[in-house]
């Protein structure tokens, strides 16, 4: 299949065999993934209503019209070579609909799998067909079932489809088929077999889908999409980014246009508040670390109302023990490092004059008193910044491997936030604590050739690079050198990565274990961690660290463009080989990216 990146005139190409597809969103939580071969329980169209995520189509194809041969991204929208024919995919912003458009007449075959986004129940599935309003109308409702439930033939919730459309014909298969989803298979991703139910055969070339929980909203938005199509792609592409900046580099050109447009993709409104989804199709939530991380990236994506928007939301959500919430809705897991993030970005608005804070203003103080506060009571041992297990980024436990304790990267994050407190207050106080803690750090994790992991755990891992970028003032340029240099030698991967351990722990694995957790930070590279290793190396010694900069930004750049959803940057890859896996569309990966490339630009 041939991958075609194409914006105002200018365009990229390359063949793959890659199984690579698309994402496009809508903004308030809904959005559409597909592969040139479905592989995937999370592919589909999707829509958000309230707080749930709902999936609703499995697939949508013209009958008998071979495979998909080219992939060409315009960025509004996505069209798909398949035979003699053209498809084309496109989600106003918005709406919850996918409009999808062929060349030439056809017969398409409609699959649906209805159903909360995590829901893989197979039993109490009930589907009927109606016609009102000019719309054809799929009706589902999920029933409880004893064979799976505590209940039986109790209702759950009702989902509804509106298709309008040049419709010319219709026909009822009225059949379940088992799909087998090869790539969850591969990714120990339970169920890998399920049964979708083929709803419908229609006739025509433009069909426009509307879902909702109510069925007069369904047939709004459908008809409302169809009679304004036209208006609403004009909509959709004066949002698109662009690049701002020269950038030599083709590739590296393109690619940091797909990180911005990524990124803002991923910017949702869910019940009137503003976040960024961690990363689609399965982390449809809001997490405060991941946001946090990729607040300064949504600058360059014109989005400084979001940004401040989101900041200020986490800010007055600082809880009684100092932290910001893991999770919008919040969950029981603990996040240590998120309200570090959440004041590096304060701080990092603040410098670019984009926050402005005077003297008599005490508000961003009194919150960030607030929360040292509750962190020095509660999250606080000997000194240190102090964690649970699972409490970090790197927060699944394999064979004893939890990073509980004091950890490296959260006593930098720790570190800041007193040097900003002293800086927007000019206590004394704050200054000391900033100068105890960094002379502690230096005693304890610093053996003059790298930084322990955490105190008394000596493991090379890239955290450090985490711990350069918010506090650089932990060891001096030249120690730092010695530290890259000591972790790449055990840390770098020939393709352009970073393993997430030492390759000599006998914890690391080459190859992802996809939802088993083993390898997922015992040796998946993440791309986030990697462009942000990048830049710190970049701060610290160009000349020196040059063939590793160019290799990750070259790999970044490449994911992006040409593996798993085009456009898009990936959560990880295997340490032993370059493919992007895990999550298709992350949010802290494409905002790394966009820093890096204007870091070093």
């Amino acid at each position: 299949m041939r991958i075609i990146h194409s914006l105002d005139g200018k365009e990229i190409s390359k063949e793959t065999s890659e199984n690579a597809g698309f994402l496009l969103t809508n903004r308030i939580g809904g959005f559409c993934f597909f592969r040139k071969i479905l592989s995937s329980k999370f592919e589909g169209f999707f829509f958000s209503d309230k707080e749930d995520v709902y999936k609703v189509i499995e697939s949508v194809s013209p009958e008998d019209s071979g495979e998909v041969s080219e992939l060409r991204n315009s960025f509004s929208q996505v069209s798909r070579k398949r035979g003699d024919n053209q498809e084309s995919y496109f989600v106003p912003e918005g709406i919850n609909a996918l409009c999808y458009e062929l060349k030439d007449k056809a017969r398409i075959r409609l699959s649906l799998d209805v159903r909360k986004g995590y829901d893989t129940r197979e039993w109490g599935r009930e589907y009927s067909i109606t016609k009102d309003k000019g719309c054809l109308i799929i009706s589902f409702t999920k029933r409880t079932d004893k064979r799976e439930d505590s209940t039986d033939s109790r209702k759950e919730y009702s989902v509804y489809l509106a298709i309008a459309g040049d419709i010319e014909g219709h026909e009822e298969p009225d059949r379940w088929v088992k799909k087998h989803y090869e790539e969850d298979y591969e990714r120990h991703s339970y169920p890998n077999d399920r049964y979708v139910y083929e709803a419908t055969v229609l006739k025509g070339k433009r069909f426009v889908f509307a879902a909702s929980a109510d069925k007069a909203s369904a047939v709004r938005e459908a008809m409302h999409v169809l009679k304004n199509l036209k208006m609403l792609k004009r909509k959709r592409d004066r949002s698109v980014q662009r690049s701002g900046i020269k950038i030599k580099d083709k590739e590296i050109s393109m690619a940091y246009i797909c990180a911005k447009n990524s990124l803002q993709s991923l910017v949702a409104m869910k019940e009137k508040e503003t976040g960024i989804f961690a990363g689609l199709p399965w982390f449809f939530q809001f997490w405060g670390r991941d946001e946090a991380v990729s607040l300064k990236a949504l600058l360059s994506a014109d989005m400084e109302d979001e940004a401040r928007s989101i900041l200020l939301r986490d800010v007055v959500n600082i809880q009684e023990d100092g932290r910001v919430p893991n999770r919008f809705p919040s969950t029981e897991t603990g996040s240590a490092d998120a309200v570090g993030w959440v004041f590096k970005r304060i701080q990092d608005l603040i410098a670019m004059d984009k926050i402005k804070v005077q003297k008599k203003d005490t508000g961003i103080r009194d919150w960030l008193r607030y929360s040292i506060e509750g962190l020095l009571e509660k999250h606080t041992k000997q000194g240190f910044a102090w964690n649970s297990p699972k409490e970090t980024w790197m927060d699944t436990e394999f064979g004893g491997d939890n990073r509980a304790g004091a950890r490296i990267e959260i006593q930098a994050l720790r570190l800041n936030m007193y040097r900003l407190m002293h800086e927007l207050s000019e206590q004394k106080r704050y200054a000391e604590l900033q100068n105890e803690l960094r002379q502690k750090v230096r005693e304890k994790f610093w053996n003059k050739e790298w930084l322990a992991d955490g105190l008394d755990d000596w493991t090379i891992r890239p955290n450090i690079f985490i711990a350069a970028y918010a506090y650089p003032e932990m060891l001096s340029r030249k120690e730092w050198t010695r530290c890259f240099d000591a972790a790449l030698k055990q840390l770098w991967l020939r393709w352009g990565g970073l393993s997430t351990i030492e390759k000599n722990n006998a914890l690391f694995c080459p190859e992802s274990t996809g939802e088993d957790v083993q390898s997922y930070h015992r040796g998946d590279s993440w791309f986030w961690i990697n462009n942000l290793a990048a830049m710190v190396m970049h701060r610290i010694s160009r000349r020196r660290y040059r063939k590793n900069i160019d290799r990750i930004l070259k790999a970044s750049a490449e994911e992006i463009l040409w593996h798993n959803a085009a456009g898009h940057h990936s959560e990880t890859s295997s340490a032993g080989r370059f493919k992007g896996t895990q999550c298709p569309a992350m949010a802290w990966s494409s905002a790394m990216f966009i820093e890096l490339v204007e870091e070093i630009e």
